[in-house]
């Protein structure tokens, strides 16, 4: 279970450091993917922009309800999954707190811009599904 722990810490610590590094940068890799320096005060995809306070209590809601639901779960698979998810809005919520905003980077240019945590949070999503479709089968 330790080994879990220290996955979620350096998810969370890749993301920090990943989004210090791109700070006010953008760097062109090729014509269709680049790392530019964007921010964000709404929700997925831009959405709702300009409610940093409702997404910073969304977020923390959401980030309690998961990790007691860590916590209380004995299935290391499913665990997997949930540690992303935390990881993933641990990592946004720094931001919100921190800057106001959310710090994105990743941009394939035919796609919406993201970071590590937007990554992580889709992780989790997908291994949660899969891992719970696979339970419940058994």
């Amino acid at each position: 279970m330790k080994k879990i722990y220290f996955l979620g810490f350096i998810l969370i610590i890749l993301d920090q450091i990943t989004k210090f590094l791109i700070r006010d940068k953008s760097i062109e890799i090729t014509n269709f993917f680049s790392l530019e320096y964007v921010t964000n005060t709404g929700s997925l995809f831009g959405l709702f922009k300009g409610n940093n306070l409702v997404f910073i209590l969304i977020g923390l809601i959401i980030l309690i309800l998961i990790t007691v639901w860590f916590i209380r779960e004995k299935n290391n698979k499913l665990n997997l999954g949930l540690i992303f998810l935390i990881s993933g809005i641990a990592g946004n919520l720094i931001d919100r707190i921190i800057y106001g905003n959310v710090i994105d980077f990743i941009n394939f240019k035919f796609w919406y811009v993201f970071n590590f945590a937007d990554v992580y949070i889709l992780a989790g999503i997908f291994l949660v599904i899969y891992t719970s479709r696979k339970i419940t089968r058994t």
